[in-house]
Formats: structure tokens, sequence, C-alpha cells
């Protein structure tokens, strides 16, 4: 049976580095994506996503990935899916909370970082976003 792998992400406007991503996730088993809303994306990255959180879950489903709405408290959605992996994009740093609460919660769960090394000409939703000046 396949590892059920969770990731987290914004995935707003994608492109190569979002499919490099997913691709490395699903070397580890089944990937479901937990889309952040909206306030989530200001929180962390100051500015707001071009698409809803339901448009960016529709285009990730186009793509044929399981794709659900972040809750406020991502922690909700790791208890709810219970994942064996969780996987970390390289700009995510939340990796030694996700280990504690798994330790606390008495829950065996690896966690990969994707490292950003190994992206293939680095593409990202900022430099995208300034080249096309939104």
């Amino acid at each position: 049976m396949a590892k059920k792998v969770l990731i987290f992400g914004t995935f707003d406007l994608l492109h190569e580095g979002h499919k490099f991503f997913l691709k490395e996730a699903e070397k580890y088993g089944k990937v479901t994506i937990m889309v952040a809303p909206g306030e989530t994306v200001y929180k962390f990255k100051k500015r707001h996503p071009i698409y809803s959180q339901s448009q960016r879950i529709e285009a990730l489903r186009s793509l044929g990935y399981e794709a659900l709405a972040e809750s406020p408290d991502p922690w909700q959605d790791v208890l709810k899916e219970k994942p064996d992996i969780i996987v970390l994009g390289y700009d995510q740093n939340w990796e030694e909370q996700v280990k504690r609460k798994a330790k606390s919660e008495k829950l065996k769960i690896k966690v990969v970082r994707i490292n950003r090394a190994h992206l293939p000409h680095v593409h990202n939703t900022t430099a995208i976003r300034k080249k096309l000046r939104v």
C-alpha cells in the first residue's frame, strides 16, 4: 500500500518549480495537497494570491492531484489526514514544529524537505509576479 504524503502550499501561478515539487513529493507515495487560504498566504508572504483558493484547488485537480482547502490551523489537517510523510518545500520553515507536534501526539510522521538546489532553473511565483508587475 502506498504511503500517504501530505504537502502544503499556495500554488498560485503554477510553474515549473511547482511541478518539480509535486513530482518529487510523488516519489514518496500518494500525494494530497493542502492549498493555503488567501489569509494564510498574506500572513507569510505579505501578498495576496492572484487566484482564489478554490481556483488554485481546481487547477491542481485538473492536473490529476487530490487538492483540498487548508484549514486555518494546518495541524488540524495533519491530524485529519494522518499522513505517513509530510513533504516540505525549500521555503517552508516548520519542519521542527511538525516533528515536535507529531512526537507529542505520538504520531509517526516522516518529514522530508525538497532542497531548492535540486530545482531546475529556479522558478518561483515572486519572480513571475515581478516580471508581470503584479
